[in-house]
């Protein structure tokens, strides 16, 4: 019978006021970490998905950079860029400018407005 009576004694204990708000509070504090937890998951997924992102970029980059260097790495290649970036041509060469004929005509049929100024200013000091 003792026995009876210390089970009724501890499950009164365990079901006190106390211990329910202790086991309350305890619930709660393993719920927020939980949630912290979860919300730094997250928030790193995000940002892995960004880093592979910008991963791919670097990559393409790092590709074409790589390109471009084998490229100077010839006389040839070497040569190009001097001349796209700097307008030099070698001793002896010309520069020879082909225009279509219909940019001839696009041109010289409407002049801008600085071309009439020019033309008006022309002509008041013609007379």
């Amino acid at each position: 019978m003792r026995e009876f009576q210390d089970k009724k004694k501890r499950r009164k204990m365990w079901y006190s006021f106390p211990v329910v708000i202790l086991l309350f509070v305890v619930a709660l504090l393993l719920a927020k970490g939980v949630v912290n937890i979860y919300i730094k998951y997250r928030e790193s997924l995000s940002l892995k998905g960004r880093a592979l992102s910008e991963l791919a970029l670097l990559q393409v980059r790092k590709d074409a950079l790589s390109k471009e260097i084998e490229k100077l790495s010839t006389e040839v290649g070497v040569e190009s860029a001097i001349r796209s970036k700097f307008n030099v041509a070698k001793p002896g060469e010309k520069v020879l400018l082909l225009v279509s004929p219909e940019e001839e005509l696009v041109a010289s049929s409407t002049p801008d407005f600085l071309d009439r100024v020019l033309e008006k200013v022309e002509s008041f000091f013609k007379r």
